[in-house]
């Protein structure tokens, strides 16, 4: 039996989920039958399946809807355990099946209403549902992976852009721990540069200080991309290293000792 393309969208279930529904079908028999459009199964694969195996004669009905893709998506879509990688990715497909289907020119609506729409119909959040979409149009194959489950949103859109070699190093990176780490330590340098008496390098300190200060200015201001913050995290830490340096330190903890006989 041929699933319809909008059938084959969804994942197939099973350990204990099938054997549940196996079970519930040898005791109580097909209580809701395989909905077919023409020869294709367009709703009900596992209850075909479970039948199969069960070696009983499945029930069918012929669809009698308006709407197949609505159909499809409002009989599956909330009623799986699916991620909401997975939910933006069938939805992402299924739009994409519903207009090779279109024949002649439809309105075009905006793209703020078409995402919402298919966020709202997915349950993901936009910006998935807009990574879900990107995933679908230039790497279809990617997306029907995500839709079963043999892989991440997440990890389509790195086959799609693999990572640079720079930024491989920051895969496992917590910019937001670092981040706060470096901005504290920053402050803590900052007082203790600030406390310096007369030195011969105090203008080169006196100059770091400054750029520390700069920095925490725009520190506070919101970091909107994980691009930016690792930036600037990336660039305290230079800071840290010239501060370092230039105090003899090799470690944060000796700079406080480095300072005392500064004085």
């Amino acid at each position: 039996m041929v699933l319809h393309e909008l059938c084959s969208l969804f994942p197939k279930i099973d350990g204990e989920a099938y054997e549940v529904l196996k079970a519930d079908i040898k005791a109580n028999g097909l209580i809701n039958p395989i909905v077919m459009l023409g020869d294709q199964i367009l709703d009900g694969q596992n209850r075909y399946r479970a039948c199969q195996d069960l070696k009983i004669k499945p029930k069918f009905i012929e669809f009698k809807g308006d709407n197949v893709l609505e159909y499809v998506l409002a009989q599956n879509l909330h009623r799986r355990h699916l991620t909401a990688g997975q939910s933006a990715a069938i939805v992402a497909l299924a739009q994409d099946w519903e207009k090779a289907q279109t024949v002649g020119a439809k309105a075009k609506q905006s793209d703020t209403t078409t995402v919402a729409k298919r966020a709202e119909q997915s349950g993901a959040s936009r910006r998935t549902q807009i990574t879900a979409d990107k995933v679908a149009k230039e790497a279809p194959e990617l997306a029907k992976k995500v839709a079963t489950g043999e892989m991440t949103l997440g990890e389509a859109v790195k086959e799609i852009n693999p990572p640079k070699p720079e930024d491989e190093a920051f895969d496992h990176f917590d910019v937001t721990e670092s981040y706060e780490a470096e901005v504290k330590e920053n402050k803590r340098l900052q007082g203790l540069i600030e406390a310096l008496t007369s030195d011969d390098k105090d203008k080169e300190i006196i100059s770091l200080s400054e750029q520390i200060k700069s920095l925490q200015g725009r520190i506070n201001q919101a970091v909107k991309t994980e691009a930016e913050a690792v930036k600037q995290a990336k660039y305290q830490a230079s800071l840290l290293t010239s501060i370092r340096k230039l105090l003899g330190c090799e470690q944060n903890s000796d700079i406080l000792l480095r300072i005392k006989v500064l004085k």
